[in-house]
């Protein structure tokens, strides 16, 4: 279900209190001790919104109790060779959050999806990806990292997205994540932590659900 030892897969936590207990304890079992991260733009030409919020986000594995010896930013600042050699070396992988085709383009336009199906590295990362737009729904390559589709910020109180969701989920089953949950995928198999649905032919299930069963 995995080429890649550990993926996490996140939908909005709270930005004060940062990686929820069980997130974090997770994350301080996989990651090593202390290890190389780098952080991946998903719109790769605001820099100041990439350093800022990835300040947070190194607030927030600090709090956690998880250092690292290293911490890199990818945006279009870094040239794309220099890129590559930084997501190659890194042990954690943060592709941060934002428009998910303007990221998968600039992933495809460095090279560094190939450095990332070879690595570790929400939405981008599962074989099929998915972009909700104007309550429109686009399906798109994406790394084939893992073999599902992931689409965080799930709220099923909203009918326009739910919509689209459960029109989307008659090409293929769809993993929704609301905020403050998580999914991790070992070759172990697959966990949640935090209210996480399986969207598929047109139904809403508990992940632990599936169809007609």
């Amino acid at each position: 279900m995995t080429n890649c030892p550990f993926l996490a897969f996140f939908s909005d936590f709270d930005w004060r209190a940062g990686f929820p207990a069980a997130v974090a304890a997770r994350l301080r079992e996989a990651l090593p001790k202390p290890g190389r991260l780098a952080f991946i733009a998903s719109d790769p030409a605001r820099h100041q919104k990439i350093d800022q919020i990835s300040q947070g986000y190194c607030r927030w594995f600090r709090e956690a109790s998880i250092s690292f010896a290293e911490v890199s930013r990818i945006d279009s600042r870094i040239p794309p060779a220099q890129a590559r050699e930084l997501a190659a070396r890194a042990d954690c992988l943060f592709l941060l959050g934002g428009p998910p085709r303007t990221q998968r383009e600039f992933l495809r336009d460095t090279g560094l999806d190939e450095i990332l199906r070879a690595s570790r590295a929400a939405v981008n990362m599962g074989s099929r990806s998915l972009s909700i737009e104007d309550g429109k729904s686009f399906w798109y390559e994406g790394l084939g990292l893992a073999d599902l589709t992931v689409r965080p910020h799930f709220d099923s109180g909203n009918a326009a997205t739910l919509a689209a969701l459960r029109s989307a989920s008659m090409d293929g089953p769809i993993l929704a994540l609301a905020d403050e949950s998580a999914l991790f995928l070992t070759s172990e198999g697959l966990s949640a932590v935090g209210a996480v649905r399986r969207i598929e032919g047109g139904e809403v299930f508990d992940i632990a659900e599936r169809r007609g069963g």
